[in-house]
């Protein structure tokens, strides 16, 4: 949490995900260290943290597929700075096993990459960050699921990696390597969030959903999976 622009955690710390300095369980609010102001934002997997501090990104905890983006593989429990985002990083985003964030504009991933979820044309991990490829400008909003990302970029949707399920939204269930337009969703798009199998976005007020329905998470009334965006029904 951010609390006056400074960051706390608290919970498991195993892995050293809490920041304090330490990797054992804490039942209530600590201070991560070194993150005592200018904190804007603050997202956490099951195992690391990363938060936007003082217009940079910082991730700690687990690091075994690199996604603390530092240029090794070794666990951390206090921050360490992403290699290369030092300055202009506004959103930042993680996902288990690998992280994103928007730097000057650009979207930019790094850690594990068996799904092509970091966008660079390829399936090779990274440990430092790399562009994703086509969304070099205008990058307002970027959201991160276990295997797949979408941006919003100028007002239209893009996403990419796994596609088993059609939770990138192209009319496919082909993995991308690189960002797609979603279907339909190519301006006014103010609002993503992604799931393992399925996302949502809001689309001119309207909020629409795509991927696995098995359990009616689409929220069409149906149980019906769509590879393509469907309303949510009012």
């Amino acid at each position: 949490a951010v609390q006056a622009g400074a960051a706390k955690c608290w919970g498991d710390g195993y892995y050293g995900q809490l920041g304090e300095g330490s990797n054992v369980q804490r039942l209530s609010p600590v201070q991560v260290v070194g993150l005592t102001s200018d904190v804007t934002e603050v997202l956490a997997s099951s195992a690391y943290t990363c938060a936007v501090h003082s217009g940079g990104a910082k991730c700690w905890g687990y690091n075994g597929n690199a996604q603390l983006g530092d240029g090794s593989t070794a666990w951390q429990n206090k921050p360490v700075q992403v290699s290369g985002l030092t300055s202009s990083v506004t959103a930042i985003s993680v996902a288990g096993n690998h992280s994103c964030a928007i730097h000057a504009g650009a979207a930019k991933c790094w850690g594990y990459n068996a799904n092509a979820q970091l966008g660079d044309g390829s399936t090779v991990n990274r440990a430092t960050p790399q562009p994703v490829a086509g969304l070099g400008s205008s990058v307002t909003a970027i959201a991160s699921s276990g295997a797949s990302n979408c941006a919003i970029q100028g007002g239209a949707l893009k996403c990419w990696g796994r596609n088993a399920d059609g939770e990138l939204g192209d009319g496919t269930k082909m993995m991308r390597t690189t960002p797609v337009s979603v279907l339909g969703l190519s301006s006014e798009v103010t609002s993503v969030a992604t799931s393992q199998r399925h996302t949502c976005a809001i689309h001119s007020g309207v909020v629409k959903c795509w991927g696995d329905n098995s359990m009616s998470q689409l929220g069409d009334g149906t149980t019906t999976s769509s590879m393509a965006p469907v309303n949510v029904q009012p």
